[in-house]
Formats: structure tokens, sequence, C-alpha cells
């Protein structure tokens, strides 16, 4: 840890210093210091193009930083992915829902990071040689958002909702103490709604960490512990109640981007 830098939080499940990335071009988030509280329900809200899910992506290591350090859980972040100890649920439109896979082909799939760590498999296709731990594991997954009937079902015969829930057993199956969840409301019915959210209250009540990215400021107010208001850089955080009001709201919207020479800087007006 630099010297000038801030140790994270007692209880922090996330801890973030300096984080800066992007894809092309000037950086999509920047100077990112934040620390997610363990064991709660957090909200990220902001505008679209905010970088919310860029921040997922970097959290879970689909995109390299340009600067700045994580820490996952007390501990390096790349040795956490590493041991499945932190679970993904992309935004729907991001998965081949035209593969030719089962409903319980992809929940599996979650459990090939701890397969990965067993003696023998890791020169077999590790769905093929599953011990019983993992079958076990699928199947209560499949079992918590009301899939089980499905199992076998080709992914590209669920509807939007059941296309939802796949993925949200596919986070349970991994076992892992923090989820990441991007939009896990958007495009589902009343029903599969209701059920993420008993299932992820569930998980909060076991000691996990759940951290969502949502525009559905309703679902935020009744669900969130904690909220984090980014755009591209972090506007404020904290508790719910402080967050999400329309004052701390249309600051966050009206932070303003401008470049200068290739950089950019956020202001909050």
């Amino acid at each position: 840890m630099a010297m000038n830098e801030r140790a994270p939080s007692p209880g922090s499940a996330i801890a973030i210093r300096g984080l800066s990335a992007g894809y092309d071009g000037a950086p999509v988030i920047e100077d990112i210091d934040l620390d997610l509280p363990q064991g709660r329900l957090v909200t990220l809200v902001g505008p679209n193009g905010a970088g919310k899910s860029t921040l997922f992506k970097v959290l879970v290591g689909i995109l390299a930083p340009r600067s700045g350090r994580v820490q996952i859980l007390g501990d390096d972040a790349t040795r956490v992915r590493a041991r499945g100890d932190i679970a993904y649920m992309p935004q729907q439109e991001q998965i081949d829902w035209d593969f030719p896979a089962s409903v319980r082909a992809v929940v599996m799939s979650a459990r090939f990071a701890r397969m990965a760590r067993e003696p023998g498999l890791r020169r077999f296709l590790p769905s093929r040689f599953a011990g019983p731990d993992h079958h076990d594991a699928v199947a209560a997954a499949l079992a918590d958002v009301d899939l089980a009937a499905l199992a076998d079902q080709p992914i590209a015969a669920l509807s939007g909702g059941q296309r939802k829930r796949t993925l949200m057993a596919r986070v349970l199956a991994q076992g892992a103490a923090v989820l990441l969840l991007d939009e896990p409301l958007t495009g589902v019915d009343r029903m599969s709604e209701e059920l993420i959210m008993q299932v992820l209250q569930r998980e909060k009540a076991r000691g996990r960490t759940v951290v969502t990215v949502t525009h559905d400021l309703m679902s935020a107010r009744a669900h969130a512990d904690h909220v984090v208001l980014l755009n591209r850089r972090v506007i404020a955080t904290g508790e719910r109640d402080e967050m999400l009001t329309e004052e701390m709201l249309a600051r966050t919207v009206a932070a303003q981007w401008f470049g200068d020479e290739g950089t950019t800087r956020a202001v909050a007006t």
C-alpha cells in the first residue's frame, strides 16, 4: 500500500483506491475511491454511461484497470477470483442465448473454478467429471430460483424472466462470498422480480455481500442497505435514505465531464 493511500475501512468487502478504467480513448471511470461494506446489499445508482458496468468488469477481471488497486475480502482481487469467491451476473444482453446449452449446463459452468483446483480434474472437461458436491450445488441453485423443472431445457427456449433466473442460479451455484449483479431486475416479470429479491435478501442474511446495479429507484429504496451514487466518479456513498433523496440524485445526474487534451475530469454541479 502506498504511504498516502487510505487503508480499507473496517468491515469492507471491497476496497478500491485510485481506480481508473476505460476502453478506447478517455477513461470511463476515474479516481474511484470506495469501500463497500461486507454482509450488506449495496446498490450502484447513476445515469447511463456513468461507469457502473465498467466498474463491475474491473472487479471480476474482464477489464484491466489503467491505474489503482482493488482488494476483495482483504485479499488481492486476482487471488479472490481464482478461488471463486466473487460471482458475477452480467446484463442479459451480453449472453448468447442461441448457444446450444441446457439450463443445467449454464449453471454448472459456475463451478468450473472450484473444479479446476481439484486433483485430477485439470486435464479434463470439468462438467463431464463434476463430483456430487458440484451437482448438489447446481440442483440447490435451480431449486432456489424455481427452475428445477426446466434444468434440461435449452436456454434458447427460455422467457426473459427465466433467463434472468438462470443467471441468478449460476451466481448462487458458485458459492461465492461476494455477488455482483448487473441490472438483475431488468426485463423480468413481477414473479421473477420478487423471487430474485427474496433470494438476494436471503443471501445477505447468510453473510454474503450483494452488490447490484440498477436504474430502478423504487427497488433501490425498497431493498438496498447502502447506496453508491456514481457518475464516472463517486459522487457520494452512504445509507439508502441519505443517498436516494431528490437533491442527491440531481447532483449525481448533473455531474459533467469535460475533455482537456485527452484527459477528463468530473465536476459535480
